[in-house]
């Protein structure tokens, strides 16, 4: 496989594994251990509704996706008002996002986050 090829100009140990995982697995856990260990930065133009640009949006790359399984260009999210239609339709009470999913919002749970980053 030509991805596992390139690896070796892969310097950093960890991110290595992480992506030899990926590309050998080929499934969820193993991409979600990938994005939790590492960041990923994206810069592009600002836009507002004074200089939106329907062809930079064409070509947005960036994306957010939501629990409901659709998706808005970034660029688009917060000028259009998706934000505000997806947070007002996902929003959950403090008290019911404890009492269904049994975390906590005032902090991690060491041994849960020891879990999630192995």
């Amino acid at each position: 496989m030509k991805a596992l090829k390139l690896l070796k100009a892969v310097k950093h140990k960890k991110v290595k594994d992480l992506i030899y995982e990926v590309l050998v697995k080929k499934d969820y856990d193993s991409l979600g251990k990938f994005f939790f260990n590492v960041v990923g930065i994206g810069i592009m133009h600002f836009m507002d509704t004074m200089n939106y640009d329907v062809e930079r949006v064409q070509r947005c790359d960036i994306h957010y996706a939501t629990p409901d399984g659709r998706v808005f260009p970034f660029c688009t999210y917060n000028v259009v008002g998706h934000r505000e239609k997806v947070e007002s339709s996902f929003k959950v009470d403090p008290k019911t996002w404890v009492k269904v999913t049994g975390l906590s919002l005032t902090g991690w749970n060491k041994q849960k986050f020891a879990e999630l980053n192995k």
